[in-house]
């Protein structure tokens, strides 16, 4: 004879072995994630008399005590990013320990949940801009272009990488192509991914792509140093067309900037953003930074 049941002992009955189930299974979890991050305790501190050490845990470590709750922990982990970079006057006391802890930091959120977008966009611009880390970035960036295939920034920030950072203008342009063919591009995609092949190293074409990375970019910092850039192109391109004006007009360059602002082509040479100059050569005719775009600016 079966003994009967009634539904809501079998509801509470369940609710209840659900609850000690899922309650078992975040402890397990919990001291799995403690083994994890205390398990170098003794290495790190061998490593610490010497010099100031970062312990990041391995994804697959993570990835098999988590189970179902990898956003959660990739959330906490991506805590630590904000807390970390957050930390008042970061970038002016940050080391190069203290930026690769970052994107080891990084690394591991998008490994945990690669579909998230944030730490994507921490990557091209603050750890590129700020950490002096591009390649770094694209790295990151690479695991977006499966996590997020209709997303068309992924690519577009692998291209502005390449081109500007790291001076490969050919890959460049086969990115920008590649986030040109995803819904919501913007429309100059395709003619930016052809001047990138014809025109290398072209201030236009940086100046265009800059735009284009500002439009996308909410970090107030990384925005700041976008936009001082840009200055300087722009600055620099004004007084460029200026001196190919004046040769037009007189059959050779001018000996200097002040001859193209005395012939009324100019209306002022303006001043470069990083406290520096703009030069000349009269031989050449080319205009720069004396600062090299702040390059040659010592940090405070």
């Amino acid at each position: 004879m079966k003994l009967k049941i009634p539904k809501k002992v079998r509801i509470k009955f369940r609710l209840k072995t659900l609850r000690k189930h899922d309650l078992l299974r975040l402890l397990l979890i919990g001291i799995g994630l403690v083994f994890i991050l205390l398990g170098n305790r003794t290495v790190r501190s061998e490593v610490e008399k010497r010099e100031r050490f970062y312990w990041v845990p391995k994804a697959n470590y993570i990835k098999a005590v988590s189970l179902e709750y990898k956003n959660a922990i990739s959330d906490f982990f991506w805590m630590k990013v904000t807390l970390t970079y957050g930390d008042r006057n970061f970038d002016k006391k940050a080391t190069k320990k203290d930026w690769e802890y970052l994107a080891k930091l990084t690394d591991l959120v998008t490994d945990l949940d690669p579909r998230f977008f944030i730490p994507y966009m921490f990557a091209a611009s603050v750890l590129s801009w700020e950490g002096g880390m591009p390649e770094e970035a694209v790295r990151i960036l690479k695991k977006g272009l499966n996590a997020r295939r209709d997303d068309w920034r992924i690519p577009f920030y692998i291209g502005f990488n390449y081109f500007y950072f790291l001076g490969d203008s050919l890959r460049a342009s086969q990115y920008l192509i590649k986030a040109s063919r995803l819904p919501g591009s913007p429309k100059y995609l395709p003619l930016l991914a052809t001047r990138l092949r014809s025109h290398a190293g072209d201030i236009k074409t940086a100046i265009r792509f800059l735009q284009g990375l500002l439009n996308t970019i909410e970090n107030e910092q990384t925005r700041e140093k976008i936009m001082k850039r840009l200055k300087a192109l722009k600055d620099i391109d004004y007084l460029q067309t200026g001196v190919k004006i004046y040769r037009i007009k007189t059959a050779k360059y001018p000996p200097s900037l002040r001859d193209v602002l005395a012939l009324g082509i100019i209306d002022s040479i303006p001043h470069e953003p990083y406290g520096g100059y703009y030069t000349y050569d009269p031989k050449t005719g080319k205009v720069w930074s004396s600062t090299d775009l702040g390059k040659k600016v010592k940090k405070e």
